[in-house]
């Protein structure tokens, strides 16, 4: 009895270990993919710049492009969307495993209507118009914060910054970021930074102007 009770306590600290090994590189996958979306939003901001889009046309670029880093979404009609099953109705582990294989990849109805709604969040004229239409937990939270400074190789180019606040979600994640500041909901944030560089060619075709 004494050899399987210690037979048994080494397994549950081998499963402790291997589980928290398992969630901190998951999380550490999860960040590097949200560093990707990150930069793709910086390249996407420098570049609505270059051409001579204003601040806020850049800011709902950002936004735009860094959807899969915003969190749940807060509009009304994508909440509707969401909150229907994917997979049926209450199916068995077993059902929703077979289901999930069989399925084509396809957007689904709520990344359609996504997609629509994108195009009419851009052409919004003011923030309250562009927060009706389109609205997530991180855009709500001011998670994204955008930079803009000339760039090293000299006038003519510019440089965008993009970094935001992400939050680690995983289980076991203070195991591997113990030193995180927790913010007033109680998540653990790491800051997250991307840049791209564009040359600033809208003075070849546009007036200047104050922007």
């Amino acid at each position: 009895m004494q050899r399987s009770g210690q037979a048994l306590l080494e397994s549950l600290l081998v499963i402790l270990i291997t589980g928290v090994v398992l969630f901190g590189v998951l999380q550490i996958a999860v960040m590097y993919t949200g560093r990707e979306i990150l930069q793709h939003a910086a390249s996407r901001g420098a570049r609505a710049r270059s051409v001579g889009f204003n601040r806020w046309m850049v800011e709902k670029t950002v936004n735009a492009a860094a959807i899969p880093n915003s969190g749940m979404t807060l509009t009304e009609e994508l909440l509707e969307l969401q909150s229907l099953p994917s997979l049926g109705d209450d199916p068995t582990p077993g059902d929703a495993f077979r289901r999930a294989f069989r399925r084509r990849p396809r957007a689904d109805a709520r990344a359609r209507m996504e997609r629509e709604l994108v195009p009419l969040y851009l052409a919004a004229e003011n923030r309250a118009r562009a927060g009706f239409i389109l609205n997530y937990v991180e855009w709500e939270r001011g998670s994204f914060a955008i930079t803009e400074s000339p760039s090293m190789f000299g006038s003519g180019v510019l440089r965008l910054g993009v970094s935001q606040q992400f939050p680690l979600q995983m289980p076991f994640a203070p195991f591997f970021f113990p030193f995180v500041p927790v913010d007033e909901n109680g998540e653990r944030r790491i800051l997250i930074e991307a840049e791209a560089v564009a040359g600033e060619h809208s003075g070849l075709y546009l007036a200047p102007r104050e922007l």
